[in-house]
């Protein structure tokens, strides 16, 4: 076998390289060829021919070499697949793409150079599934702004006398950078990242290169997910469990300094902390430095979450909790030397602060946007629409209440002209949606004029269940307005079509934006913490009532406060 890198000049494959291998006829002995040998360049070339046609015009070879690595335990060498190059790859934060699986042109790409290619190739020469940070590409290593460090220098000096911490920090603090400059300053070399949300193993991975250069030994690791991308309580495979048992363990014992990246759902699946598999028995066995609960705040009140975290402290084991909203862990911190905290009103006054202090200089809270909350009396605004509201508060529950054909929730049959999934208040929620784009002259909803459409091009829209998001959903691509957006429901099962393609909702919503010139994401909770759209100009909060949780509640509304332009303009 060999393996051979490939581009395709145009837009749509730029910063691409397809990763793929193919059979040779060697005419000498395996070890005496280097890497693009003639011999390997016509092997490559002939197999780059076969699938490049009208659809791969213009694919070129950049790259090739042998695929085969020594044994110690045999003592020979063998072959193997591009595959454990894809998987160190990918290990390393270099998701695959694949524009169309159907054709070989259409799979196996990557957006990653070729220098990472061969690193990752020699890795998987050395029977290793990761890169070190010292074997990554270049990147800019991030200067942490003063309150960043504060949290460091303060945490540094807590943990010479503690073992916990606390960062209640606002999103966009930048939670992961500062945490990994904390160990990097430390000198851990076993830390572990455990969330109740792991779709920000992006962030992690992403923000490991920034901080751990070209000097360092420091490997970011996670385990290899199922095909969903997440693992969950009630998921386990023997074999990935046992490769990921025996890497940590190598790791360990060579030494090595590791950041593992793992999900408390995952964890707590585990027998040993009263789930049901025997799965991550090096995670519970390892001494870990430093244990780093992302979204502390979520996953670990249950008996089960607690466990997992009982299992992983050990006696000399530090404790960092990180949140943005930490009402349900501020009784656990007795005084101000165990909590940092970073707010939204600390931040835009260092904003301002540093337009005075530092006349001239690049303001590095620029791109942090001012919030702006406005509040709409909907019960006034519909009040001739003749609801049904219980006659006591308006309520989003109500209002957009769904047929569901069952008469002990429904009160009645669903009358003539509905369908299950229908809106109850059909009308009502219609002539809402009208309201919001409808250019009355008293209006201030978001769609009435030219500049509301501007600056909410994609939006976040909170609704308060998985049905009335499948019926939301619906009705906005019926709409004459409204159907000229993008429509992204990430809420869950109940609408079909939008779930079968992209089980992953972050990378949904991201390939709605992509598409489409204006987007409307459609959630009842999906992606309202822990990650970052950068599209997102404006949340609309269509759920809830009078009595709300404020966690979820100021978790959901700095979703857009994410650094970006809209239409060239700085948010």
């Amino acid at each position: 076998k060999l393996i051979y890198c490939a581009i395709i000049d145009d837009p749509k494959h730029q910063n691409m390289i397809k990763v793929g291998d193919t059979d040779f006829t060697p005419t000498k002995k395996l070890t005496a060829y280097d890497p693009n040998d003639l011999e390997l360049q016509k092997a490559a070339d002939s197999r780059i021919k076969g699938w490049s046609g009208t659809a791969a015009a213009g694919a070129k070879r950049i790259w090739c070499d042998i695929l085969i690595r020594f044994n110690e335990n045999t003592g020979n060498y063998e072959d193997f697949r591009d595959g454990e190059v894809h998987k160190v790859l990918q290990n390393a934060g270099f998701p695959k793409v694949e524009f169309d699986s159907s054709l070989d042109s259409g799979r196996e790409w990557f957006e990653v150079d070729l220098e990472t290619v061969k690193a990752a190739t020699k890795a998987a020469k050395e029977y290793r599934d990761y890169l070190t940070a010292s074997e990554m590409p270049v990147k800019t290593i991030y200067e942490l702004r003063d309150e960043q460090k504060e949290a460091v220098e303060k945490t540094y000096k807590r943990f010479k006398t503690a073992d916990d911490m606390l960062w209640h920090a606002k999103m966009r603090f930048g939670k992961t950078i500062t945490a990994l400059n904390l160990v990097k300053k430390e000198g851990y070399k076993r830390t572990i990242i455990i969330t109740h949300r792991p779709v920000v193993e992006d962030s992690w991975g992403g923000d490991f290169y920034h901080v751990f250069g070209k000097e360092d030994d420091y490997i970011f690791l996670t385990k290899i997910s199922d095909a969903t991308g997440n693992y969950s309580d009630d998921f386990t495979d023997s074999i990935i469990d046992k490769a990921n048992d025996e890497r940590l363990l190598k790791l360990y014992c060579e030494d090595k300094p590791i950041v593992y990246f793992a999900s408390i759902q995952d964890l707590r699946g585990s027998r040993i902390v009263g789930g049901k598999f025997d799965k991550n028995k090096t995670v519970f066995d390892i001494d870990w430095d430093l244990v780093i609960i992302d979204e502390a705040h979520e996953g670990t009140k249950t008996e089960l979450g607690q466990n997992v975290i009982t299992q992983l402290i050990k006696i000399e084991t530090k404790k960092l909790d990180l949140s943005g909203t930490a009402y349900n862990l501020l009784d656990k911190y007795s005084d101000d030397k165990s909590v940092f905290t970073w707010d939204y009103v600390m931040e835009q006054q260092a904003k301002k602060d540093w337009l005075i202090n530092h006349p001239g200089e690049p303001n590095p809270y620029a791109d942090m946007p001012v919030m702006h909350i406005n509040t709409f009396d909907l019960q006034k605004a519909l009040k001739e629409r003749h609801i049904d509201i219980s006659e006591k508060a308006f309520t989003f529950h109500e209002f957009f209440r769904t047929w569901t054909g069952d008469m002990s929730k429904d009160g009645q049959p669903i009358p003539a002209g509905f369908e299950k999934g229908d809106f109850v208040h059909r009308d009502a929620v219609k002539h809402f949606f009208d309201l919001l784009c409808t250019n009355e002259e008293s209006s201030r909803f978001p769609f009435v004029d030219i500049s509301g459409c501007k600056q909410n091009t994609h939006t976040l829209w909170m609704v308060p269940g998985v049905k009335e998001a499948a019926a939301v959903s619906d009705m906005l691509k019926k709409h004459p307005f409204f159907s000229m957006f993008g429509i992204a429901n990430v809420a869950g099962e109940g609408d079909h079509d939008e779930e079968t393609h992209f089980q992953n909702a972050l990378n949904y919503v991201r390939k709605t934006i992509e598409n489409n010139d204006r987007s409307i994401t459609i959630s009842c909770g999906r992606l309202t913490t822990g990650v970052t759209v950068k599209e997102w100009s404006s949340v609309f909060m269509l759920s809830g009532s009078d009595n709300t949780d404020a966690k979820q509640y100021m978790q959901t509304i700095f979703r857009v406060q994410s650094a970006g332009k809209i239409n060239g303009v700085q948010k």
